[in-house]
């Protein structure tokens, strides 16, 4: 199972666009190690995921990349 977020600019309806952020949860075998069952946006814009196979809830964020340095004067 992959999991992805809908792209929506201008926070319209859901175009069929997507970006995967997080995947992996299901084996080369078809076997699955979780089971994602929930989703929570908390105030600072993580994201909370809960997996009831794993018995645990996952906090994912998104740190953007730093820029380049300046180069010198």
């Amino acid at each position: 199972m992959n999991v992805a977020v809908n792209a929506t600019p201008g926070g319209g309806l859901a175009s069929r666009r997507y970006s995967l952020f997080a995947s992996g949860w299901l084996r080369p075998d078809g076997t699955s190690w979780g089971r994602p069952t929930g989703l929570a946006r908390l105030p600072d814009g993580s994201l909370l995921l809960g997996d009831n196979r794993a018995n645990c809830v996952y906090r994912i964020w998104y740190r953007p990349p730093s820029p380049p340095p300046r180069p010198p004067r």
